[in-house]
């Protein structure tokens, strides 16, 4: 069984991923453990076909997921990919494909299959892509993902939301967008951190997220300085990392939501530097922690500079902070600039 998923938006791409293989845990293989994934940008057709053609020990199916199959560098894989899916159309597992490079531009009136080029341009696929496109489009279950925008996003928005237990103003939405750009990944994070803000604040279990509450929570930089933030800390250039939280500060940024993004960023450095120490690889780290690319990259590059004991501290002493702000021994504005000091 061929499913095809394509298009730059992994955000939903690796949503229906996830809930295809969970729908797959429930109906097929309980115990999961004929679960694989593939990443083809490294990968050899001798490496996909010992693991969709064989059987399992404990199921009838496998699941295997292979993706960013543009990127492999043999010049001849594509072309005996082709040749593979479609000499397996009576396979009773499943494949499900993910590539992020195949995009659509419309061109004279048509809609046509692309990828990027150089300059941020899109180029027509080779003779070989385009027969490789061909042949996953025939496939069990075809789904594009591309950049939402409108309306559409506002949808998707308020689903996101949904799923946190709130309901997502249109003109939250609207700003938060505003605030942080289309990209699904960090407003998603963002939406999670106000439906629970939302359900706290609620006196009748009817979480709405409203404007007020996009614009109390949410600034545009934050996460970026929260980088820079930990940055400076790992070089020890304390009164750096104490300015740049002072800058948020003074720019509107919620002392409670700093502390959440603080404690959020030390707890992921934490878990990576505990799994760089017990000698995982940033793929496996990637797999177990669940974090986007992007968040990841910068992670590793930042957790070179701590010790898994110095980051426990860190995220002791914000816990430590938090506590003394609610039982009345000064505010985080006073708190917050100690800690970081102190690290």
């Amino acid at each position: 069984m061929l499913i095809f998923l394509y298009g730059s938006d992994d955000f939903r791409a690796r949503q229906k991923i996830t809930d295809l293989r969970e729908k797959f845990i429930k109906e097929v293989d309980p115990g999961a453990s004929s679960l694989s994934a593939l990443d083809a940008s490294r990968a050899t057709l001798d490496d996909l076909s010992s693991l969709y053609r064989s059987g399992s020990l404990f199921t009838k199916r496998r699941f295997v997921v292979l993706e960013k199959v543009l990127d492999n560098k043999n010049k001849d894989f594509i072309e005996d990919l082709t040749l593979f899916i479609e000499g397996e159309k009576k396979n009773e597992n499943i494949l499900v494909v993910y590539e992020p490079k195949f995009v659509e531009k419309k061109i004279a009136g048509k809609n046509l299959i692309m990828k990027p080029g150089a300059d941020d341009k899109t180029v027509p696929l080779s003779k070989i892509e385009k027969k490789l496109f061909d042949v996953l489009s025939k496939g069990d279950f075809v789904q594009s993902f591309f950049p939402a925008s409108g309306a559409n996003l506002l949808k998707i928005l308020a689903g996101i939301a949904k799923q946190h237990g709130a309901t997502l103003s249109i003109p939250a939405a609207q700003l938060l967008i505003r605030l942080i750009g289309t990209d699904l990944w960090p407003l998603s994070r963002e939406l999670a951190k106000l439906a629970a803000y939302a359900a706290a604040m609620s006196k009748d279990n009817a979480a709405t997220i409203s404007e007020a509450d996009v614009r109390l929570l949410v600034s545009q930089s934050v996460t970026d300085s929260i980088f820079a933030l930990t940055d400076a800390l790992g070089n020890r250039q304390s009164a750096s990392a104490i300015q740049l939280l002072e800058e948020q500060l003074n720019s509107g940024s919620n002392a409670n939501y700093l502390l959440t993004m603080m404690l959020w960023q030390f707890k992921i450095l934490a878990s990576v530097r505990q799994g760089l120490d017990e000698g995982h690889s940033p793929k496996e780290l990637a797999k177990a922690l669940a974090l986007h690319p992007y968040v990841l990259e910068k992670s590793i590059n930042q957790v070179r500079k701590f010790s898994f004991p110095h980051l426990e501290r860190a995220i002791n002493k914000l816990v430590e902070a938090d506590y003394k702000s609610k039982t009345g021994q000064g505010t985080l504005e006073e708190l917050l600039p100690v800690v970081i000091a102190s690290l």
